[in-house]
């Protein structure tokens, strides 16, 4: 577990995936080593793989959260929306359900252009309440308002974003769009100068915050035994 944490911290995929996979012939009754095995998988890449994994993990234990979250995340980078929104769902009905879930089932329901926006506003606010500076939260809200034709209220979401998280391109991105859209011409110029000075990062923030998610995880697990 500690070396192929260490070779995730390191953004060493490929080793990390090999370290866990000696480690999952080793200990098969581990929830943690599957975990990390589909979670370097997935980071490098082999994403079908890390599905394979988080699933036989749920078969055995469909309750452990961590694999709830990472599965219906996987799916949903796959383009599997109705399959990632199914987990997701599943997952929430169990007690004490990650936060987490709560934002990534609402990002999707938002991408497959759901109309269940009381339920889509009801999960991200339970995601602001529990997850620390969620800028996706509120740049997941910004969509919903923005389907629901409330362009004042898209904004102010994406001001919030940007506040969290001023580095944040997708956002500044979006925002320029959308003071642009309501005719606030230098507030989007502005905006769209701010995201031609951010690199988009190789990861994507929603990787990111999934990631450090599960690092702190197991980082918890490891810590604990």
């Amino acid at each position: 577990m500690d070396l192929g944490l260490f070779y995730i911290h390191e953004h060493a995929y490929a080793q990390a995936a090999a370290v866990f996979e000696r480690a999952a012939r080793l200990n098969s009754t581990s929830s943690f080593i599957p975990l990390g095995l589909a979670l370097s998988r997935f980071l490098a890449g082999r994403h079908e793989e890390s599905a394979m994994v988080l699933r036989k993990l749920l078969s055995r234990q469909p309750d452990f959260a961590p694999a709830q979250l990472f599965l219906s995340f996987t799916l949903s980078t796959e383009g599997k929306l109705e399959d990632a929104e199914k987990v997701a769902r599943q997952g929430l009905n169990y007690p004490h359900p990650s936060p987490y879930l709560y934002y990534l089932d609402a990002s999707v329901l938002v991408k497959m252009q759901s109309q269940q926006f009381k339920r889509i506003f009801e999960e991200l606010s339970i995601a602001q309440r529990e997850i620390p500076s969620c800028s996706l939260c509120y740049f997941t809200a910004s969509k919903a308002h923005q389907a629901q034709g409330d362009f004042s209220a898209a904004i102010t979401d994406l001001e919030i974003a940007t506040e969290m998280d001023p580095s944040f391109p997708e956002a500044w991105y979006r925002l320029a769009s959308l003071y642009h859209r309501v005719g606030r011409s230098a507030d989007a110029s502005r905006a769209q100068d701010r995201f031609q000075s951010l690199k988009a990062d190789k990861e994507g923030r929603e990787t990111q915050m999934l990631r450090d998610s599960f690092l702190q995880t197991m980082n918890a697990a490891q810590s604990s035994q």
